[in-house]
């Protein structure tokens, strides 16, 4: 029993790496041509409305039981069935969105790089409410851009990041986010344009 129990735990830990890497080297992969949200690439979890959303239905379970409310049952789980519509939406939202990179240009160092990133929906549905920025420049706040992309349609949106040094630039991954409809939950994915831009040393003043 000993020998199964260190067998079956070190083919888990061989699975967890193979996967860990298998993930870390997608990572770290520039996404060249188009690029297409599919389920794996697409991520979600409850936000902070949501935890509390989940505590209360919890209160409201509990208080349902103790005190055999038929009415606190059925608004239980009316509410946590909005709640699971919501998680369906809020990944429908950003799920099978198609991404492709536009036009880079040229710059000076000093000037801001421009990214053109073109967003295609090929779905019936709309979508509402998507955040794209860059993922260092979304930790310390808000997104800064936000579009909204018609059924079968599609949106362009122009990301800048500030240049210091001269060379190709590679920035850092593209966070695409959206908390529609309710907030409960938050869906997010990420993409890596492939083509830099190069940075030419900044001409000299009166020169």
């Amino acid at each position: 029993m000993a020998v199964a129990g260190r067998a079956g735990r070190a083919g888990f830990r061989g699975w967890l790496r193979r996967s860990t890497g298998k993930w870390l080297a997608r990572r770290g992969a520039l996404d060249a041509g188009e690029v297409v949200l599919s389920q794996r690439r697409v991520f979600i979890l409850p936000t902070r409305a949501g935890i509390g959303f989940a505590v209360l239905l919890l209160v409201l379970l509990i208080g349902s039981i103790n005190y055999q409310l038929r009415l606190g049952f059925a608004l239980t789980f009316l509410a946590l069935s909005c709640a699971l519509v919501d998680m369906v939406f809020t990944y429908r939202n950003l799920a099978h969105l198609a991404l492709q990179q536009g036009r880079v240009p040229s710059v000076f160092a000093g000037q801001e790089a421009q990214f053109e990133l073109h967003v295609a929906n090929r779905g019936a549905l709309a979508r509402y409410g998507v955040w794209i920025d860059f993922s260092d420049s979304a930790r310390k706040g808000e997104p800064r851009h936000v579009t909204d992309i018609a059924a079968h349609g599609s949106a362009s949106v122009l990301l800048g990041v500030p240049t210091t040094a001269r060379g190709w630039l590679q920035p850092a991954r593209v966070l695409l986010s959206t908390r529609f409809p309710l907030g409960l939950f938050r869906a997010w994915s990420y993409w890596r344009p492939a083509t830099p831009p190069l940075v030419f040393p900044a001409p000299e003043e009166g020169g």
